[in-house]
């Protein structure tokens, strides 16, 4: 399994949809993961360290692991199904082990409230990892693009 970091969340340019961008903890490569606005948020603000007066629900969810004395072991992208990927929650309360499945955004927002490790099988990374230079090269791609766009502008382009 790859050990993966929570780098940041950003906007996928072409849906305009929010991303959670994990890093291999060994290597260049990073996986974007589709989610919600809600959880893009919520996990921006623990990643930025940013409190709000009201808890989020991930707050709950850390407050009742705590109390039931339930530890969250680890967080496993385990599998891609239908383009959809898939992962699991490993709890541990005393002497028991539970698996949990869970949207991937739920489980990594979760995995920061408690401060768990989360990984990606190999068969799982081997799908979706890309190297970090591709994002920085489709960015400069993009930036080209632009520059072309602008330079190719003429006056009557703008209209009267």
């Amino acid at each position: 399994m790859l050990k993966l970091a929570v780098k940041t969340v950003g906007m996928d340019i072409v849906s305009r949809n929010p991303v959670i961008v994990l890093r291999n903890e060994d290597g260049p490569e990073i996986i974007l993961i589709a989610t919600g606005k809600a959880e893009a948020q919520a996990i921006m603000y623990k990643i930025n360290n940013i409190s709000l007066p009201r808890p989020f629900t991930y707050d709950l969810m850390e407050n009742v692991l705590k109390e039931l004395s339930i530890d969250l072991h680890q967080v496993v992208m385990n599998k891609i199904h239908d383009n959809i990927l898939y992962s699991q929650i490993e709890l541990h309360q005393d002497e028991d082990t539970f698996i949990v499945d869970s949207r991937p955004s739920d489980a990594i927002a979760l995995a920061l409230w408690t401060n768990s490790p989360i990984y990606s099988t190999e068969e799982v990374a081997a799908q979706i990892m890309l190297k970090e230079s591709t994002l920085d090269n489709e960015a400069e791609d993009e930036q080209k693009r632009f520059r072309e766009f602008l330079n190719d502008l003429r006056p009557e382009d703008f209209g009267n």
